[in-house]
C-alpha cells in the first residue's frame, strides 16, 4: 500500500504533535484498520525514543523518527547541519525493489537489506557474483573502501582481466623491516634499527594473498603477484639526523633478503622486483624524483586531486612518523621530507603504469599517502586497514 507524499508527512506530523490521525476516505476500511495499527504503534516508539532526544538537537522536526531508524538499522546514517538540514543514506533503502518514504520505512518492519557496495557507493557499480566476491575480499582481506572513482578503476581492471584473460597483476611495494613497538594495539615505528626480517607491512602482504586467491579463482581471473623492495630508502638513511646508522649498501643488501623471504612464505608464485633495477638506476631515480619534487615544492599536485589545505592535513597526519625518525629535526625539514616521500609515491605509480599494462596496487603502508600514486596518472589503488600510527 502506497501513501502519498502529502498524506505521509501529515501523518508523521500527527504522530509528533500527538493529534489524531484523519485518513479521510482515500483508503479502504481494511487499508484505514492497517494504517491506525502501524500509526498506534509508532506512536508508543516515538514518546519512548522523544524523552531520549536532547532538545537542543531539535532544530530538525523529525529528529525522533531518524534516531528510530538508526535503532532498527545499524546501516542507517544521518546527520543535521547547523540550519536543521539533514543528510541520511534513506536512497539506499529497498521496499519491493524502490527507494521508501521515511514514513514507508517506519511502518515496514522487514526491508531489502543494501549490500556493502549499495552503502558505499549508492547505486551498485557492479552485481552479481562479482559483487558478492567484492564485498568477501574486502572483508577478509580486511580491506578499506576506497573513493568512488579509485573503486571503479579497481573494478575495471578485474573485468579486464575476466574479459581479455591477461593477467591482472596485484602490485605491492613492501617498507624496510623498520623497528616498532605495539602500543594499545597499534604499531608504532621507533626507527632505532631497520632488520632483514618479513617485517611490519610484509606481514600484512602475506595475510591478504589466501583471500586475494579466494576472489581470482570465484571469478576465474587470472592473476600475477609483484612485490617491490624499498631500495631507494637507503637514500634516507644514509643522510643526515636520522636515527638509524646503516651504510646504503647494507640497508639495500637487507631489504633483499626482506623480500626474499617473503617470496617464500606465500603459497602463490611471486615476482620479486626493486626500483632502481626497473628504472635504470640510482641516478636515474634521482633525476625522475628530483623533477617530480621539484613541482611538488612549487605547488603543483599534478592528477592527484589535491590542495594546499588537503596536502597540509596529510602532512599533519605524518608529523609524528617523521619526527621518530628524525628526532632532532625542524619543523620546515619534516615537510621537505613529507614531500620528499610524496615524489617518491608519485614516482612509483609511474613506474607500475610502465611496467604493468593492467594492475592494481595493493598497498600495506599509510593509506593518507594513497592519493601521490596518481601524480602523473590515476591509478587503481586499495588499502588493507591501518593498525599504526
Amino acid at each position: 500500500m502506497a501513501l502519498r507524499a502529502k498524506k505521509s508527512r501529515e501523518i508523521l506530523n500527527c504522530i509528533r504533535d500527538g493529534v489524531d490521525v484523519y485518513l479521510g476516505s482515500v483508503f479502504s476500511e481494511d487499508e484505514v484498520k492497517l494504517i491506525q495499527r502501524n500509526v498506534d504503534s509508532l506512536r508508543i516508539e516515538f514518546s519512548a525514543k522523544k524523552s531520549l532526544i536532547s532538545e537542543r538537537r531539535g532544530k530538525f522536526r523529525n529528529i525522533v523518527f531518524y534516531e528510530i531508524l538508526c535503532e532498527r538499522y545499524p546501516w542507517f546514517k544521518y546527520s543535521v547541519d547547523r540550519d536543521g538540514r539533514v543528510k541520511s543514506n534513506l536512497h539506499e533503502f529497498q521496499i519491493n525493489g524502490s527507494g521508501p518514504s521515511l514514513l514507508a520505512l517506519l511502518f515496514e518492519k522487514q526491508i531489502e537489506i543494501p549490500s556493502e557496495l549499495q552503502r558505499r557507493y549508492g547505486e551498485s557499480l557492479c552485481d552479481g557474483n562479482l559483487a558478492v566476491q567484492l564485498e568477501r575480499l574486502f572483508r577478509d582481506a580486511q580491506l578499506m573502501y576506497p573513493a568512488r572513482d579509485t573503486f571503479v578503476r579497481f573494478i575495471d581492471a578485474v573485468k579486464r582481466a575476466i574479459s581479455t584473460r591477461e593477467p591482472i597483476t596485484v602490485v605491492t611495494g613492501i617498507c624496510p623491516d623498520y623497528s616498532y613497538v605495539v602500543k594499545e594495539g597499534l604499531v608504532r615505528f621507533t626507527f632505532e634499527h631497520v632488520g632483514d626480517e618479513i617485517g611490519f607491512s610484509g606481514r600484512k602482504f602475506i595475510s591478504m594473498i589466501p583471500a586475494l586467491s579466494r576472489f581470482m579463482a570465484a571469478l576465474e581471473s587470472p592473476y600475477s603477484t609483484c612485490i617491490f623492495g624499498a631500495d631507494f630508502e637507503c637514500l634516507s638513511v644514509s643522510g643526515e639526523g636520522t636515527s638509524i646508522k646503516c651504510a646504503s649498501f647494507e640497508f639495500v643488501d637487507k631489504v633483499k633478503r626482506q623480500l626474499k623471504k617473503i617470496s617464500m612464505s606465500v603459497s602463490v608464485p611471486v615476482e620479486v622486483s626493486f626500483f632502481f633495477d626497473r628504472v635504470g638506476g640510482e641516478d636515474v631515480w634521482l633525476r625522475r624524483h628530483g623533477q617530480i619534487l621539484d613541482r611538488l615544492l612549487q605547488g603543483d599536485y599534478g592528477e592527484t586531486g589535491l590542495s594546499g589545505p588537503d596536502v597540509e592535513e596529510i602532512f599533519a597526519s605524518r608529523k609524528s612518523l617523521y619526527r621518530a625518525w628524525f628526532s632532532d629535526a625542524e619543523e620546515s625539514f619534516l615537510k621537505h621530507l613529507f614531500l620528499k616521500q610524496a615524489a617518491e609515491f608519485a614516482l612509483i605509480g609511474e613506474i607500475y603504469d610502465h611496467a604493468f599494462r593492467n594492475f592494481v596496487i595493493f598497498g600495506v603502508d599509510h593509506f593518507k599517502m594513497e592519493p601521490f600514486y596518481s601524480f602523473s596518472k590515476r591509478v587503481p589503488v586499495i588499502y588493507r586497514k591501518m593498525d599504526y600510527t
